[in-house]
């Protein structure tokens, strides 16, 4: 039953959104214009993020059929095993399964791939924030002092 876990997810959604809700308003108590100079990196987030699911969302989309068509295999491999074997093709099944195991290994490889690079392009941007935070809130700090 997916009802729980759906109900689970929800809540952690909806957790997790009220506190960056929380975080954002203490954010904008404490400084206003240190908010809005650390929040000018999350356009760049959003944009390298709907970039990416629009260029390669299709790939994802090719690992899950082709995962469906390798179960899809399997299952009538194993009803028609007494065939297989009766008419000595369990070879050609065998490397049949192989050969669609391989296409998929290698779509998800390249879409891993890109998963990847997306990690490290928010982790730079993430960076980025950082040192926005701390260059321009220590040179405040310095130069109001």
């Amino acid at each position: 039953d997916p009802e729980p876990a759906v109900r689970q997810s929800a809540i952690m959604l909806l957790g997790d959104f009220l506190m960056m809700l929380g975080m954002a308003g203490v954010m904008v108590w404490y400084s206003p214009r240190l908010t809005l100079i650390t929040g000018s990196v999350l356009p760049l987030m959003i944009l390298v993020t709907v970039l990416f699911q629009k260029k390669f969302h299709h790939r994802f989309v090719e690992v899950r059929r082709q995962h469906y068509n390798i179960s899809t295999r399997l299952a009538e491999f194993l009803q028609a095993i007494p065939l297989l074997q009766a008419y000595a093709r369990h070879r050609w099944a065998t490397s049949r399964l192989q050969e669609l195991t391989r296409q998929k290994y290698d779509t998800q490889a390249i879409a891993e791939w890109y998963v990847i690079v997306w990690f490290n392009l928010i982790f730079v941007l993430e960076t980025l924030a950082l040192c926005l935070i701390l260059g321009v809130g220590g040179a405040w700090a310095v130069w109001c002092e």
